[in-house]
């Protein structure tokens, strides 16, 4: 298994590996944006439970505040009966109706002024559209008229009568099975002369339909949910269609009697609901009312906002996905044109066309990485260019050195003798100008012609430059003022063969041929610490470091000392020129101090 795993890895490792970057960076951003998704939508069904959870609540307070005002509409009712028993004319008509020694007139009187007073209270009760008011001998004090032998649900007063006691304090409602109308029914008492005896029965005629009214203001219920008012006699509800579901929401109601007051879900053939119910008790009652939501219906808000989420949701990564995939081909098309035209790239006529790779990014800035990759690929293509040109350059200089080798193949012994001759003919003449002028050429070129030393000390090559100097010296007479400053210990020391003339002879063109004036040209050797320095200074007209002149006057001739010290000493030692114009020109180079026999051509 372990075994079976590692080589699953490596396969997926191999495969990765072997991707190229676009299909690297697609795979990251796939990865990643399957993340966000499978994010986004985790904390899309945790936001719709939220919605879900807030919807319940909100619809469980309006479900209760519903509650609270059909009880409240119901107490009112009943708090008719209060003002009744406070009321001492209704309690005297009751008395009197029923008393044989009162006369007929005394009560007919008593009756008339409390119907008065019935019609008063009833007009402060919207709902209650009639009132009976009956004496303990079942006349009919309030004079309302009424069918006793159908009075109401197809039942005689002497039927709804049957059965109350007469000490009974409780009211009793009677509903119609739509809940459009009720009947309750009351004793009422004799409280004037605390007897608390039974006087009389009140029956209220009570328009419920303000139930129906008061849940299609709510906007909770629709045509499919229903409501339920339980009593002691039966339970009754607003929906005429409800009625055929009785028994089974009986049982549905059964099962929630334990759940008051909170929100649960039942199930039967008739779909999946959403219950809450609620006990209250008004002066006289007690009721419960239950309310059926259809869940469906209750959580439409919640799928149709989840669905709204989910389609946002995939609008924003199918966006994502295609502005990520045009940002990578952007992204990664300098490079895979870079890498092509690389491919190409066999030999120096392919040249131009790697300098064409830069040409679409000309009107475009880049400062990113790919900006600084296009940087560099054109410094490369540059730098390529440079050393092509100086090896041409390299190819030229060797076949004009081999040129000039073959022209200098003449039999030194031929020089010397020549030289020799003449210097012969100017003592003879008595010319010894001439003769010390060709003495100094003859050491000169003697030493120019030895290239078997590569080293030679301070000293011999001092013999050098006073032989050039002599020979300038007839040239430029007093325009030429040498000076020398070379300290005696270092004298012994070994340098580069021929590497302070050519500084001489360089002060000697730019300085002393280039104006018409008396010029000092000074050499100074000396020892600095583990170091040798060897200075050359002229008063000649100087350069501008920064001019077309200053890099052809130190051109060839420096960088070949230059590069000679490079290769013996590489960064121990160094040649440096300065410059300021009209007034002087420095030259110094700084040596490790080497001693030995010039002879000896090892370091």
């Amino acid at each position: 298994m372990v075994l079976k795993m590692i080589k699953q890895r490596k396969l997926i490792n191999d495969y990765y590996s072997n991707l190229s970057y676009r299909g690297k960076f697609r795979i990251i951003f796939n990865i990643l944006l399957c993340c966000i998704f499978v994010f986004c939508t985790v904390m899309a069904v945790y936001f719709a439970n939220l919605l879900t959870d807030e919807i319940y609540e909100k619809n469980r307070e309006r479900l209760i505040f519903l509650t609270n005002k059909i009880e409240n509409d119901f107490t009112n009712i009943e708090d008719i009966t209060t003002d009744i028993h406070q009321n001492s004319i209704i309690q005297d008509a009751l008395v009197k109706s029923a008393d044989p020694d009162v006369d007929i007139t005394t009560s007919w009187n008593a009756q008339v002024l409390a119907n008065s007073e019935i019609n008063w209270l009833l007009s402060a009760q919207k709902d209650i559209s009639k009132m009976i008011l009956l004496n303990n001998e079942g006349e009919n004090v309030s004079k309302t008229v009424f069918n006793k032998n159908d009075l109401f649900n197809n039942q005689s007063l002497e039927e709804i009568l049957r059965g109350r006691s007469g000490e009974e304090k409780r009211g009793r409602w009677i509903f119609q099975n739509d809940l459009s109308q009720a009947l309750y029914i009351q004793n009422i008492f004799n409280v004037k002369q605390m007897s608390m005896k039974k006087i009389g029965t009140m029956i209220l005629f009570v328009n419920t339909s303000f139930i129906s009214l008061l849940v299609e203001e709510a906007d909770i219920l629709s045509s499919d949910d229903y409501f339920y008012l339980q009593d002691s006699n039966g339970l009754y509800s607003t929906s005429s269609e409800a009625t055929r579901l009785s028994q089974k929401m009986i049982d549905l109601v059964e099962k929630q009697k334990r759940n008051s007051d909170e929100l649960s879900f039942v199930s039967n053939n008739f779909g999946k609901y959403l219950v809450f119910s609620k006990e209250f008790e008004t002066n006289n009652s007690s009721f419960r009312i239950f309310y059926f939501l259809k869940n469906n219906q209750v959580i439409t808000k919640v799928v149709s906002t989840l669905i709204l989420i989910l389609f946002i949701l995939i609008l924003f990564v199918s966006l994502s996905y295609l502005l990520v995939n045009r940002h990578i081909d952007r992204l990664i098309k300098p490079i895979n044109r870079l890498v092509l035209t690389m491919k190409r790239f066999g030999g120096e006529n392919d040249l131009k066309s790697l300098q064409e790779v830069d040409r679409p990014l000309a009107s475009v800035i880049r400062n990113d990485e790919i900006g600084e990759l296009y940087s560099s690929f054109h410094a490369l293509i540059s730098q390529i260019e440079e050393l092509i040109i100086k090896d041409y350059q390299s190819k030229l200089l060797a076949q004009d050195m081999e040129f000039k080798y073959l022209q200098a193949q003449l039999d030194p012994h031929f020089l010397y003798n020549t030289l020799n001759s003449i210097n012969g003919l100017a003592i003879e003449e008595g010319n010894f100008d001439i003769s010390e002028m060709v003495t100094s050429l003859a050491k000169l070129l003697r030493k120019r012609l030895e290239v078997h030393n590569r080293f030679e000390s301070v000293n011999e090559e001092l013999q050098i430059v006073h032989a050039y100097i002599k020979i300038q010296s007839v040239r430029f007479s007093s325009r030429l003022i040498y000076e020398e400053d070379v300290e005696s210990d270092v004298r012994p020391l070994l340098i580069p063969q021929l590497i302070i003339q050519p500084l001489v002879e360089n002060a000697m063109k730019y300085a002393v041929e280039k104006v018409n004036r008396p010029i000092t040209i000074r050499l100074s050797i000396k020892r600095m610490k583990s170091n040798l320095e060897i200075r050359v200074i002229d008063n000649g007209p100087g350069f501008d470091p920064n001019s077309e002149v200053s890099k052809k006057s130190t051109g060839l001739g420096m960088n070949n000392i230059r590069e000679r010290i490079k290769s013996i000493y590489a960064d121990a030692g160094s040649l440096t020129i300065t410059s300021v114009a009209d007034y002087k020109t420095e030259i110094v180079i700084i040596l490790p101090i080497q001693e030995g026999e010039s002879e000896d051509e090892t370091i």
